[in-house]
């Protein structure tokens, strides 16, 4: 995960926004600020596809 940058491009679309959705919970647009909240367990269901290890802590990040 820590290079998807290098291969995002070369996705599909369509795999590209399955990707988010499993990412992220919510996205909200006010006028003076922008808050993503990531679904709780969506890097371990990521991985878990890759059939990558799960991420040892999983941390709530807001943006």
């Amino acid at each position: 995960m820590l290079q998807i940058d290098k291969i995002w491009d070369q996705l599909f679309p369509a795999e590209q926004e399955r990707i988010v959705r499993l990412l992220i919970k919510k996205v909200v647009v006010t006028p003076h600020n922008i808050e993503v909240q990531f679904m709780p367990n969506g890097l371990e269901r990521l991985a878990a596809e890759l059939n990558l290890p799960a991420p040892k802590e999983a941390v709530e990040v807001a943006a």
